[in-house]
Formats: C-alpha cells, sequence, structure tokens
C-alpha cells in the first residue's frame, strides 16, 4: 500500500435522498416513451400536444399514483426534452436548418416529388432561387378543383401574408376566395423576404403552376376580376404587375384600424375627445352607398372647424381620398364583390395555418414548411369542406333563411329574360330592382354591405328554391360541389339529399339504420328512406316543418268543425281571419307574433277575439 498516494472505499449508499422528486427527474428515458413521443411527433403532433396526449394516457392508466410518475422522467419526459427530440426528428427527415443551397436541394427534392405524385390531379408546385431568396408557388389537387369549380374564384380573390411559421421567419402568401362554406384556398406561396420582386416572382411562379382552366376559366395570365390586399405597398405593386386586369381593392377594416392607429399616435398632436369624431369622417366615407354622398361627406369635413383645428389629420385624410376608388364603398356598386369589403376570410385562413395547422409550432425549416403546407392544410381544409357538404358544420355566421316572412310577396316579382328578374321595392313602389341570378346579384344599396338580400332570396324563393332547401348558403347543388372540390368526384345519386327532399328516380329506399353486425356493409349504399308524409311547401328546418304539418292538421279539424256545425263555427272563423288579416296587413310583425304567443291565453273577452 505505500506505492499508492490514496485509498479509495466504496461505501454503496447515497449520500442523498433515492425516492424524491428532485432525484427522479434526472432519470433516463425509456426506450418505450422515447418511441411513443417519437410516433406521436410523426402523427403530426406538436413537442406541445404529443407530451399533453403521453401525459393525459399516464394519467388514465395510474389513477392516483399519477402525482408520483408525473415526476419521474423516465416515464414523464419534460418538455425540453420533447422538442430536442422533434428538432432531432426533423432534421434527419428535412435537412439542415439553416436556409442553405443544401436546404434548397432538399426543398427542390420535396417539390419534385409532390409533383410527381399529384400531376394526374393538376396539382404542382415550383421553387426557385432569386438573388438568394427562395421563392416557391403551391397549387394542391384541391386548390384546381377550387379554381375549376368555385366561380367566386374568378370574382374576388384575397391576399394576406404571415410569418413566424418556422424557425427563419419564411413569409407565407395565402391566396383564397369566398364562398358559403367560408373561404376556400386558391393558392400558397412562401418567399424569404418581403420585398416587390420577390413577391412579383412568386406571383409569376403561381400562374405556371395554376390549371389552365384558373380562375373559374379566366386563365392564370388574366387572373381573377377583383384583388383585395391590406395596405401593404409591395405586396399590392406585385399583384398590379402580375395582373394590371385586375382592380385591386383595400380591405376596409384595414383601413379604418389604421386610421385608428394614427390618431391614437400621440406624435400626431389629437386630442382624446376629438379622436371618434375624426374617425366616423372616415367610417362615413367608407361605408356611404352612393357616390354622391361620399362626395359630400368628405366636403363637408372640409368647411368643418375641425379640419382647421387638425391640420394634420386634414392632409392624411387627403391623402386617402386621392385613393377612395380603393376602399370606398360606395364605388364598388359594379364590381363582384358580393358586399364583401374585408378580407376576413383570408385572416381567418391564416389563423387556421397557425393553430390548426401549425398548432402555433414553427417548422423545422423551409422544407418542412412546405410539407405541412401540402399535406397537414390539405387535409384540413379537405375535412372542413366534407363537413359542409354533410351539413355537419354551420355554413356561415350570417345564417340567411329561405321561406322568410320577410320576403317580398309574389307579385312584386316579374320574370324578365333568362336569369334576369324585376323586384319591386316595398317602400318605393315605383321603384323596381334588377336582380341577375346568373351571378347571384341585385341592384339595391343592401348588396353593397351583405352577401344576399331580400329580392335575391325573394327571388330564389319562388323560382329557385327546391322545398329542402333550408338556407341559401347550403343548397343541394352547392354541397354537391364542396364535396367534388373535397375529393375529386362526384357524389353518387342521393347522397347529398336533404332529409325532406323528395328522392330522385335513382335512389332506392333502403332501411336508415345499418346492420351494425354486418362485416362487410358498404356505407355507400346506406341512404335515408323518404318520409310518408303530407305535402309541406317551403319546408327549412325539422322543428319548422313540424310546425307546418301541425297547421295543415290544424286546418283539416276546423274544416271538419265548419262542416259539422257551420252556424256556429263560420262566424267565428270569420272574425278570426279578418283579425289576422289587420295583423298582417296594418300593423308590425311584432303585434302579429305577439298574438299568436297570446292566442287562447286569456278568457273573458280579453284577449285577442277568434
Amino acid at each position: 500500500m505505500s506505492e499508492w498516494r490514496c485509498k479509495v472505499e466504496i461505501v454503496r449508499q447515497h449520500n442523498h435522498a433515492s425516492d424524491s422528486a428532485a432525484v427522479v427527474r434526472h432519470l433516463d428515458v425509456t426506450d418505450d416513451v422515447h418511441n411513443k413521443l417519437l410516433e406521436l411527433l410523426r402523427r403530426v403532433h406538436s413537442p406541445t400536444t404529443a407530451l399533453l396526449a403521453h401525459q393525459t394516457d399516464l394519467m388514465l392508466e395510474n389513477g392516483d399514483a399519477y402525482p408520483m410518475i408525473s415526476a419521474n422522467k423516465s416515464v414523464c419526459p419534460d418538455i425540453q426534452y420533447v422538442f430536442r427530440l422533434y428538432y432531432r426528428e426533423f432534421k434527419e427527415q428535412y435537412g439542415g436548418g439553416s436556409s442553405t443551397a443544401s436546404v434548397y436541394c432538399d426543398l427542390s427534392r420535396k417539390v419534385q416529388e409532390f409533383n410527381d405524385m399529384y400531376s394526374v390531379d393538376n396539382g404542382k408546385s415550383a421553387a426557385d432561387m432569386i438573388d438568394g431568396d427562395t421563392v416557391v408557388a403551391i397549387c394542391t389537387p384541391l386548390m384546381a378543383r377550387a379554381h375549376q369549380l368555385i366561380h367566386e374564384s374568378g370574382e374576388l380573390v384575397f391576399i394576406d401574408s404571415s410569418g413566424n411559421m418556422d424557425r427563419h421567419c419564411n413569409r407565407v402568401f395565402l391566396l383564397m376566395t369566398h364562398s358559403n362554406a367560408g373561404g376556400i384556398p386558391l393558392g400558397i406561396g412562401i418567399t424569404t423576404s418581403e420585398r416587390q420582386d420577390c413577391i412579383t416572382a412568386m406571383l409569376e411562379m403561381f400562374k405556371t403552376v395554376c390549371p389552365t382552366t384558373g380562375f373559374y376559366g379566366r386563365q392564370p395570365q388574366n387572373g381573377p376580376l377583383v384583388i383585395m390586399t391590406d395596405d401593404s405597398a409591395s405586396e399590392r405593386n406585385a399583384v398590379q404587375s402580375v395582373w394590371p386586369q385586375a382592380v385591386v381593392l383595400l380591405c376596409t377594416f384595414h383601413v379604418l384600424q389604421a386610421c385608428w392607429r394614427w390618431l391614437w399616435n400621440a406624435r400626431n398632436g389629437i386630442s382624446k375627445q376629438d379622436r371618434p369624431q375624426l374617425l366616423n369622417v372616415l367610417r362615413g366615407l367608407v361605408n356611404a352607398n352612393h357616390v354622391r354622398a361620399c362626395q359630400s361627406i368628405y366636403s363637408a369635413y372640409q368647411v368643418s372647424a375641425v379640419s382647421k383645428e387638425y391640420p394634420q389629420f386634414a392632409e392624411y385624410l387627403g391623402a386617402l381620398w386621392d385613393r377612395r376608388k380603393e376602399f370606398c364603398v360606395a364605388f364598388r356598386k359594379p364590381l363582384p364583390v358580393r358586399g364583401v369589403n374585408t378580407n376576413n376570410f383570408v385572416e381567418s385562413g391564416m389563423r387556421i395555418l397557425k393553430e390548426n395547422v401549425f398548432e402555433r409550432t414553427r417548422a423545422f425549416n423551409v422544407v418542412q414548411l412546405f410539407d405541412f403546407l401540402v399535406t397537414r392544410y390539405d387535409n384540413y381544409m379537405k375535412k372542413r369542406l366534407l363537413d359542409v357538404a354533410h351539413q355537419r358544420r354551420p355554413v356561415s355566421a350570417a345564417h340567411v333563411s329561405l321561406h322568410s316572412d320577410q320576403c317580398v310577396p309574389k307579385d312584386d316579382t316579374r320574370k324578365v329574360d333568362d336569369n334576369i328578374y324585376a323586384v319591386r321595392s316595398g317602400s318605393k313602389r315605383d321603384v323596381e330592382y334588377t336582380v341577375d341570378m346568373s351571378v347571384q346579384s341585385c341592384e339595391c344599396d343592401a348588396m353593397l354591405m351583405r352577401r344576399y338580400c331580400k329580392h335575391l332570396i325573394a327571388v330564389y324563393n319562388y323560382f329557385y328554391a327546391s322545398t329542402a332547401d333550408s338556407t341559401l348558403q347550403c343548397t343541394t347543388p352547392f354541397r354537391n360541389i364542396l364535396f367534388e372540390v373535397a375529393t375529386g368526384r362526384k357524389p353518387h345519386t342521393g347522397w347529398l339529399t336533404a332529409l325532406h327532399e323528395p328522392p330522385t328516380a335513382s335512389d332506392t329506399a333502403v332501411n336508415f339504420v345499418p346492420d351494425t353486425q354486418s362485416a362487410d356493409m358498404d356505407v355507400n349504399s346506406v341512404t335515408a328512406a323518404p318520409e310518408a308524409s303530407g305535402e309541406v311547401d317551403r319546408t327549412c328546418t325539422y322543428e319548422t316543418a313540424d310546425v307546418l304539418s301541425q297547421l295543415e292538421q290544424w286546418r283539416q279539424r276546423m274544416t271538419t268543425l265548419i262542416a259539422e256545425d257551420a252556424e256556429e263555427f263560420v262566424p267565428a272563423a270569420r272574425k278570426f281571419l279578418a283579425t289576422f288579416d289587420r295583423l298582417h296587413t296594418q300593423c308590425n310583425r311584432s303585434e302579429l307574433v305577439s298574438a299568436l304567443h297570446n292566442f287562447g291565453g286569456q278568457s273573458g273577452g280579453h284577449g285577442y277575439s277568434v
């Protein structure tokens, strides 16, 4: 022992507690947990949702023991571990994380794989390097079908961009059109810069990947009739250079929002109490129904005291006035905007991308960004459109009901020519509005601010509507189009037939409840058996159909009572009809509704007479 400087004696005991949370949080993750998290990440989970799913499984499996297990890293890793696993996995799959030539090679490979897989369905993408910046244009098969089948794609297209979707802050541009099912994507672009030349190159590239019948037959070179953007100079200049024939409009919301921020900027010296008044001047210009009214509002402001008090705002408003045709609703009357004056559809599309597709997690690089856009986003839109087609999702917040008693009388509507109708105004009896059903438009002022007006609904009711259609947004033909856009094939006859719609000759009535014991059941063969019911006109919803059916039964019972005792019931029925006619023609609708609610509710002659 004299040859050694020290003696080491090993005592096999820990110098710390071995069963505390501070210890087990440092244990190595087991292979089973590692593989499970890896599989969750490959199933399009983000690191956060993958860990949450695993923790939920642990809680269900272990019950009261979960508080102790949750501290054990070997079975319940921390979020940092999952993020490291996430980036290591996708670095192997998508290449290096920096925007280099090697990443562009990986991106080109992904683009070629996508084109090889979807070229038969008109899906196409392209990528290029311009002065060191990456530019990508995408048109998936679903987007190509939207170009061909959604007629709004040739009328109005929204363009917006957003960043922070990958670690290198590439810009994602979304091209969308509006429809009764919400926004429908027409194309996606990716650039590494917001310079005008990059955006122009991306849009020019999009014209090459867009189908030849793009924009509902207007062709990619011509583009849509109208394009709406926010007030980004580089974006608007690029759009105008690529599609000079299109009318480029400003989103009215962004114009008002920018003005409000300008008013609240302390450097502009606007008093707090005067800010709402000044904003209302611009709001009046934006929402004026006629060009004359718009000019009158601006002229009144120019001679007002507040314009002299704040010359800086007068200069700001003057600059906007020079661009009035871009954002004033009054100038949009001849344009097919269908009452859509903001780009909320594409703003909502961007929110869907960030929340539902990327789940607020940045993509690893531009290669993964491209992959997620052509897979996750396309699948999300497919499911969304199928939900609307199958009436499993509300079509719009602006729900326009058909068969409404607010519609104008049928005598006030007349057919002028094919798809052209004249509808008399309810307030100005010497005025008639022209309704063109080929483009679903009306020349009344209400169409400037909404998609449908009562004149258009009346024409649809009296000349076009099926008794099974309950809303103008979700007719059976429209749902057939959505099904084809989502899947690439037409639904078989009768699949999207509404519950109360009479079956076609090719429909076969089968048992609505499938045999769950049958292993070889074909879901395509299941159709709803038609109900054997009396003829009910203008069926809206299940509840409305039930009320109409009961009214028909009431009419039959009254007919029987009058036949049995005409002397007693005829005077009473005549009095009832006279009262109803008076309330319907001379009073407002609320009094009629109140009368129906209180009918028979009082006795002794104090209620509504029968």
